[in-house]
């Protein structure tokens, strides 16, 4: 079936269309439609010239409401503007009420046409209600390009719904799923964030309610909604963000090949194999935390002294705890962040990391054909400060996003498909996971060692 269109503000970058920036207008991929241009970023000088631009759009507006018949409040709109103000009216009987997040916030710039009246999203889900109850959601909803959305944790509000999200690891407020469902209502079946394997609770609620499923918003490649836990997405400031370096001299004072914090030991599998290379490479590489030394920084690793000790390590040991499809998870993106090269093991292989980042950015277990080719590789870059810079590249236009922006980014894009109102994309006659929602999140997962390669 077709995926679901994220707008373009959110959507997850076009890695094919991506070339390195130096410069405003160098590195820009003029081929593609204007909209999606931006969606790939703007220079700090196109932000002024459109700031311009706005300034004259208002100058005009004011001189056309100098004109209006101030006797009459309705002669103050203007109209593309009045139907964009009308939009983000909360729905009646939602205004103010505790735990609704309404009042929805305008930026009339983001949006691309009139938004409509928002739509109510029903959030049962622990983690993602966060936001609902006490978060950026409380007292506003979601804006996006091309609708608005409320949000809700209110049992009372189940049936009202326009859509409901339930996530089948941490159910709530509804326990159990609904045993009905509203004509019309859309139900989206959300997995985040976990491995199937190490979760197997979730089976039970998974399988019930697939029989009223029609959307996924998952890790999954190929859910209608596909929700990583980070992205990447473009900046017009790349000095702002750590890890990056103005001169491209990344190997520049790491002395150490590969860094591991880790404080699960369980899983045998990558245990085994970060053994085996530290074995091969000796002090080049390090292991710390619960299944290795003690770290000798304290606190979370925002802290001075851990930005320092990870600036030594070329490379940062991403290896997950299971090996599902589309599971990649924040050990991936710690080495991004710290400006280290993941080295992967996770994922059933290397395409489901190319889903969310150049290829050329990191490396992936699976590549090699065993331990000793795997450490001969990282023996040769670490020799080569050129080829190991070329890992880097991807920063001068890319940073990882915040997990709050990839939140967004998923749930605009369901916001976006209730306005739309395509029957056939939010009530699919053939559905993303085929006909057993529970067969497809569960039986999506491999052994946790490495696929060397023939």
């Amino acid at each position: 079936m077709g995926k679901l269109m994220v707008h373009p503000y959110l959507q997850p970058i076009r890695l094919e269309a991506w070339v390195p920036k130096r410069g405003c207008a160098a590195g820009r991929n003029t081929s593609l439609p204007r909209g999606q241009r931006f969606a790939h970023g703007m220079c700090d000088s196109e932000r002024g010239r459109w700031r311009v631009l706005g300034a004259l759009v208002l100058t005009l507006g004011s001189f056309l409401i100098l004109g209006a018949n101030l006797q009459d409040p309705r002669s103050l709109r203007l109209p593309a503007l009045s139907a964009s103000l009308t939009a983000v009216d909360a729905p009646a009987g939602y205004e103010g009420e505790e735990e609704v997040a309404s009042n929805v916030s305008v930026n009339v710039s983001a949006p691309e046409k009139p938004l409509g009246r928002p739509k109510l999203i029903f959030v049962n889900c622990i983690e993602d209600g966060k936001a609902v109850r006490t978060g950026k959601w409380k007292n506003k909803g979601l804006v996006c390009p091309r609708g608005a959305c409320n949000f809700t944790v209110r049992t009372k509000d189940l049936e009202k719904a326009d859509a409901v999200v339930f996530n089948a690891l941490w159910m709530s407020p509804l326990s159990k799923p609904p045993s009905r469902k509203r004509r019309g209502q859309v139900w989206v079946y959300s997995f985040h964030f976990e491995s199937p394997t190490l979760h197997t609770r979730a089976r039970g609620v998974t399988g019930a309610l697939s029989k009223n499923m029609d959307l996924t918003m998952t890790f999954q490649p190929s859910s209608d909604i596909f929700r990583p836990f980070y992205r990447l997405v473009r900046h017009s400031d790349p000095e702002a963000y750590v890890g990056f370096k103005a001169d491209g001299a990344y190997a520049k004072g790491k002395k150490y090949l590969l860094l591991w914090f880790v404080g699960n030991c369980g899983a045998k599998g990558r245990m085994s194999l970060f053994k085996d290379i530290q074995k091969i490479l000796g002090d080049k590489v390090h292991m710390f935390g619960r299944c290795g030394k003690k770290s000798p920084c304290k606190g979370n690793r925002d802290t001075p002294c851990n930005v320092e000790l990870m600036s030594q390590y070329k490379f940062y040991a991403a290896f997950e705890n299971s090996r599902c499809q589309g599971y990649v998870t924040e050990k991936f993106f710690r080495g991004l962040r710290w400006g280290m090269v993941p080295l992967a093991l996770g994922g059933l292989g290397r395409k489901d990391y190319e889903r969310i980042l150049p290829g050329t950015s990191f490396l992936h277990v699976d590549d090699f054909r065993s331990v000793q080719d795997l450490a001969k590789e990282l023996l040769a870059i670490d020799a080569d400060d050129a080829r190991y810079n070329r890992f880097h590249d991807w920063r001068a236009e890319l940073r990882v996003s915040g997990q709050g922006e990839a939140q967004e980014a998923a749930y605009c894009e369901l916001c976006e498909a209730l306005h739309q109102g395509d029957q056939q994309k939010l009530h699919p006659p053939k559905r993303s996971f085929g006909s057993n929602l529970e067969s497809w999140m569960f039986q999506s997962c491999a052994k946790d060692v490495p696929r060397w390669a023939a």
